[in-house]
């Protein structure tokens, strides 16, 4: 297994697609830091990502706003975000 981190805009244009590495022992994290993704970032940009995606340590320092599509949890609706 490999991982990869693909970009796409709101528009849905794809911008930008990462190397495959990690031969699946890499984590979701260190993939998001190797990659450079968040070097072409912006402050006040926004990543969205699922749930599984723990990188708003990544994302916080830099500005970035990390936004995670809500999931439920005792029939309660949580939203994840560093805001």
């Amino acid at each position: 297994t490999f991982k990869g981190i693909i970009g796409i805009s709101p528009a849905g244009v794809t911008t930008f697609v990462s190397d495959l590495g990690g031969g699946g022992s890499i984590s979701d994290k260190q993939l998001t830091k190797n990659c450079g993704i968040l070097d072409l970032c912006e402050v006040g940009d926004a990543i969205m990502a699922d749930k599984g995606f723990v990188i708003s340590d990544l994302t916080t320092p830099k500005g970035i706003h990390l936004i995670i599509p809500p999931f439920k949890k005792k029939n309660k609706h949580y939203l994840q975000s560093d805001t």
